[in-house]
């Protein structure tokens, strides 16, 4: 489903003062052009208003910014993060197998 833009800096300080001036979402919401739907969630957590959630192994879920979502994002795809340790221990094993994990090292 379509997403509008986010909410700019200037937006979330104008809606920050509309509520402690006691004004409505609805009336906050038509002042601003925007859905009560925004202004609701803006103002339910300002904190982590733009931020995405990035599911973490356990199921648990952290709060991320959207640039580092999408640098960790590029990182784990990108292949130039596998070391050279690891293409080395992975084909000695695939050479030598168990033998290979017997040797200390």
């Amino acid at each position: 489903m379509p997403r509008g833009n986010q909410l700019s800096v200037e937006e979330k300080a104008s809606i920050k003062a509309y509520r402690d001036a006691n004004l409505g979402i609805r009336e906050i919401a038509r002042k601003l052009q925007r859905t009560p739907g925004a202004i609701v969630n803006f103002l339910k957590n300002p904190k982590t208003y733009g931020t995405k959630k990035e599911k973490v192994v356990g199921g648990n879920y952290l709060n991320v910014l959207k640039e580092e979502f999408r640098m960790k994002y590029q990182i784990v795809k990108s292949p130039v993060t596998i070391s050279n340790e690891f293409s080395t221990s992975m084909l000695a094993n695939q050479l030598f197998g168990e033998v290979f994990d017997e040797i200390p090292t």
